[in-house]
């Protein structure tokens, strides 16, 4: 069971200049659909290539994700989780933590202001080096054997949708917990882009998408107990808090539906998009993009990339994707020169990117992903 989207852009970084910086990995590699029936899991079906193309990149000098200093993203997203922290924090006794795949240390350096905890970090990136003057820092992959001591907590943030068998992962952590230690963290809330067939979330380093049942039953399978998984208050994420108590796991196979339907679901929201783009492309209109990251899925099949991009985000104004000759524009720069189309990419926020585009610019119309979902 599968569902194949063909070369899509192979997202990692942005680039300010594409000449200055061109490197040795490719810009659009094979994205493909499976599914694990007995946790419930829509995931990608990997290949050598892009498992051996992801861990080059996680050894490049890059902060992969958004919880990094100078992204407008970071503090939101992190004072959410430091939220679900405290909570759980007053609870259980929690003295020492280990961080899996800590790139710049943005969310430790919080969490450090939040008591006297011994605090360890782990990433095999040269950005989590930069960490050495507040935490232990252990440049590997985890599991590593540099690291053998046994902590109350594990965190990692933006990590277990990255790998490949989550399960097994997991249940790695028991190696470095205490028996009555506890593992918390986050993963992408791909719940509604599930329910809609939206491909907008797919990025080739996210292996696994989970919505809130995949995700216990990928919990409890890896032998953990008292789980609590709820949804962010902030943007779309899955936090968990579990323990390392292994009670009797009944896992029962599931059905086919769900994959099912994400699959129909998707072709038909492809359909409608190719339909738009094909329409206004024959009425010479000019079509932008906001959001363009959660574009790219839909429209790297394109060769003529006549289409504009604008994003809020401005770490990455006037910046670059791999394989598009586009430079990001801002809210701004749309105002100034309004496309005569925008399509909206985003399921969080897309009303109100909308209701801002339609206010406070010519742009006559804008469409989201949940006005195409619903047409």
């Amino acid at each position: 069971m599968n569902l194949d989207l063909g070369k899509i852009q192979f997202y990692w970084r942005m680039v300010k200049n594409k000449e200055d910086e061109k490197c040795d990995i490719p810009a659009f590699l094979d994205f493909e659909f499976t599914y694990d029936q007995e946790l419930n899991l829509i995931k990608q079906n990997t290949s050598d290539l892009i498992m051996n193309t992801l861990e080059e990149v996680y050894k490049y000098n890059y902060n992969v994700g958004y919880l990094q200093d100078g992204h407008d993203l970071a503090e939101g997203y992190a004072n959410d989780f430091l939220n679900f922290f405290i909570k759980n924090k007053e609870k259980v006794e929690i003295k020492s933590i280990f961080e899996i795949g800590c790139g710049g240390g943005y969310l430790l350096k919080k969490i450090k202001d939040l008591g006297e905890f011994k605090i360890t970090c782990l990433d095999p990136s040269p950005v989590a080096l930069k960490n050495k003057e507040h935490f232990d820092v252990v440049s590997s992959f985890y599991p590593c054997e540099k690291f053998k001591e046994k902590v109350d907590l594990i965190i990692h943030y933006d990590v277990l949708e990255h790998i490949d068998n989550p399960v097994e992962f997991l249940n790695k952590h028991k190696r470095n917990l205490q028996s009555d230690g506890y593992i918390m963290f986050a993963v992408p809330d791909c719940s509604e882009y599930l329910e809609m067939g939206d491909i907008s979330m797919v990025l080739h380093e996210h292996i696994n998408y989970f919505d809130k049942e995949s995700l216990e039953l990928t919990v409890q399978k890896a032998g953990f107990s008292n789980i609590e998984v709820e949804q962010s208050k902030h943007g779309g994420v899955l936090y968990c808090f579990a323990q390392n108590r292994c009670d009797s796991i009944c896992l029962t196979n599931s059905s086919s539906k769900k994959f099912i339907d994400f699959k129909s679901n998707y072709e038909s929201i492809q359909k409608k998009i190719d339909l738009l783009i094909k329409q206004y492309t024959q009425e010479n209109k000019q079509i932008g993009f906001y959001v363009p990251l959660r574009a790219l899925p839909y429209i790297s099949k394109y060769d003529n990339q006549n289409f504009r991009f604008f994003d809020d985000d401005s770490g990455i104004h006037k910046k670059y994707f791999d394989g598009f000759d586009i430079a990001i524009e801002n809210f701004n720069d749309l105002s100034k020169d309004p496309t005569d189309v925008v399509f909206v990419m985003s399921c969080s926020f897309g009303e109100k990117i909308k209701d801002k585009i339609l206010s406070n610019t010519s742009v006559i119309k804008v469409i989201t992903l949940k006005d195409i979902f619903n047409d």
